[in-house]
């Protein structure tokens, strides 16, 4: 059975992979042995599974997921290579969107608000937001939460928002919970990261408390919360400032322009979606930043901002 095949050990020298990398490979079913004995375990590779594994290793070299590797592999010839060529550009993206944090973190070390560009000879100067005081109204909200991490984070608030559509018939099209009124917006109780997965809550604004609490009761996970007047901090950001990373910085800028007019935080920032997320283009400005206050300024500090 094994003639011709090639031990795990003299497979995973050819293909300059480890062992242990072949062995996750194989739980992910991208690269399976093509036996395995059953007695002592021992995997078996054919030679031509070489080339699989070096486009399996090239495609975690441009920090591919597994699950777009299958994708990849999965496809014909040239919707593979077009797959490849679409994950350049959203990789491109977020190098730009990374670009403002790492000035932001220059920032905060050495108190800088530039930064020189080594490989392009620039300067680059911090962003200055335009913050602006807003007032929102007391109004009738409907909420949902779930604990996600960066890499299902999209996925998870496309499936809440279509859940708030149609409470319990998600499946039946171009149908809208009554009572929606206004742009919905996502709580982000902390930052989402690669290392571990935090709460984000989906709320929708509603017309009147009785529909949201029919609205509740049809949703498994839906409730109901009566939010006061009360006054945030705001800015509008581009569709790709609205990233978990980029928009670090414009939270931070809202936090200090908060203290600096006596304002204290009455809980966690916001995204409020002026735009349809799935079709806004990485420049158009989608998304409007806003931090709650508590109605009382601290005494002493600051002078309080105008709302408009």
């Amino acid at each position: 059975m094994s003639e011709g095949l090639l031990l795990i050990g003299e497979f995973s020298a050819r293909s300059r992979l480890s062992a242990k990398a072949l062995r996750l490979y194989d739980e992910a079913g991208l690269l399976v042995p093509v036996c395995v004995d059953a007695s002592t375990g021992y995997r078996w590779y054919a030679p031509d599974q070489l080339r699989r594994a070096r486009l399996i290793e090239c495609m975690r070299f441009l920090q591919m997921p597994l699950a777009r590797i299958r994708e990849v592999l999965d496809a014909p010839a040239d919707d593979a290579a077009w797959l490849i060529r679409v994950h350049g550009q959203q990789r491109r993206e977020q190098l730009l969107r990374e670009q403002a944090v790492m000035n932001h973190v220059c920032s905060l070390l050495d108190g800088s608000t530039v930064l020189i560009d080594p490989n392009e000879k620039e300067t680059i100067t911090a962003v200055d937001y335009d913050v602006v005081l807003r007032k929102f109204p007391d109004r009738t909200l409907i909420s949902t939460s779930r604990y996600v991490r960066t890499d299902v984070t999209a996925k998870a608030l496309g499936t809440l928002l279509a859940q708030m559509d149609l409470p319990g018939e998600m499946d039946v099209p171009g149908q809208r919970l009554p009572g929606l009124s206004g742009c919905p917006f996502i709580s982000i109780h902390c930052d989402v990261s690669q290392d571990d997965g935090t709460r984000v809550e989906l709320v929708r604004p509603m017309t009147d408390l009785d529909r949201a609490q029919d609205a509740a009761a049809q949703g498994t996970d839906l409730r109901t919360v009566v939010e006061p007047e009360h006054d945030a901090v705001t800015v509008t950001v581009t569709m790709a400032e609205m990233d978990w990373a980029s928009h670090i910085p414009a939270v931070d800028a809202l936090v200090r322009h908060a203290r600096a007019v006596g304002r204290v935080p009455s809980g966690p920032p916001r995204k409020i979606m002026i735009m349809d997320w799935r079709s806004a283009g990485p420049r158009e400005r989608a998304c409007v930043l806003a931090l709650p206050l508590r109605a009382e300024p601290e005494l002493g500090r600051g002078s309080p901002l105008r709302p408009r």
